[in-house]
């Protein structure tokens, strides 16, 4: 008689688990990319070079509406890294592992480290995943029992990802990122704001404030001589940059401190009303 093989308890080699979370990497990019391609006219997303600091990954987490917005992603990155890189490990260990601490942590680091550009960051969380391939290997899982009120809860509970994805792309046209002070041609400190249509349509500016402080002087910023002018009708097409100019009026007392806009604009052909948050306060000069 043919002896049956019993599974192996061994744990894969360091190097052979590194290899692996590579492939399940790739994999996770694959998904993520198809999915952007396939929601490219409905959901507005953000280019992750030109984030402003922050947590959260397509968005930087400002609230609850835009950390649900990120849940849907993030754990799609989860389960898109999770399945091929353990379908791989369980073809060495005869084991069929389990895959929800591995998607839990893969879909924590999507939300912390890659919504930035920081190479280093994303090296570094390759570390973390390494660890939990290697560690989850051996681990079987438990036949899993398809209740029809389980079915029910997670299909709920993806409708609901899904629409908080959707819908929070669809208002946010714009987000903001890092500028420094800088002097105009005339002589004037400005606090510069880079803000980036985040497509597909174009935005164009009605007006823009900060909430609260009226007498805050925003301009158009032209870095080709360093010349301020009206923001009534500026275009910002997706993918591109445009920079506002804050300043007090003259003869003001101190600076003060901001960490939103209050923009007033039209998205295509539809008025639209959205406060960008800058994910750091920033003193706005006297000017």
């Amino acid at each position: 008689m043919t002896a049956i093989a019993a599974p192996t308890t061994l744990r894969p080699g360091w190097l052979r688990a590194f290899w692996v979370t590579l492939w399940g990497l790739l994999a996770a990019g694959v998904a993520v990319t198809l999915l952007r391609f396939a929601l490219t006219d409905v959901v507005q997303w953000p280019d992750p070079l030109g984030r402003a600091p922050g947590v959260g990954w397509p968005w930087r987490i400002e609230g609850p509406w835009s950390l649900a917005a990120d849940i849907g992603p993030a754990l799609l990155f989860g389960c898109a890294f999770a399945w091929p890189a353990l379908s791989v490990v369980s073809a060495d260990t005869t084991i069929s592992p389990r895959r929800a601490p591995t998607v839990v942590v893969a879909t924590g680091l999507a939300l912390v480290v890659w919504h930035d550009a920081y190479i280093q960051l994303n090296l570094l969380a390759i570390v973390p995943l390494t660890l939990v391939v290697r560690h989850e290997a051996t681990r079987p899982r438990r036949p899993l029992r398809r209740r029809p009120l389980t079915i029910g809860l997670v299909a709920v509970a993806a409708v609901a990802l899904a629409t908080a994805t959707v819908s929070y792309g669809r208002v946010n046209a714009l987000s903001a990122e890092w500028g420094p002070v800088s002097t105009s041609n005339r002589g004037h400190e400005y606090l510069t704001i880079p803000l980036r249509g985040l497509g597909p349509e174009i935005v164009n500016l009605e007006s823009v404030r900060v909430p609260g402080r009226p007498e805050v002087v925003i301009r158009a910023w032209n870095w080709i001589g360093n010349g301020v002018g009206g923001i009534d009708g500026l275009s910002i097409f997706a993918g591109e940059t445009r920079t506002l100019a804050l300043r007090m009026p003259q003869g003001c007392s101190a600076p003060i401190r901001v960490d939103r806009l209050d923009v007033h604009m039209k998205v295509g052909d539809r008025e639209h009303h959205q406060v960008v948050r800058l994910g750091w306060l920033r003193d706005v000069p006297c000017g």
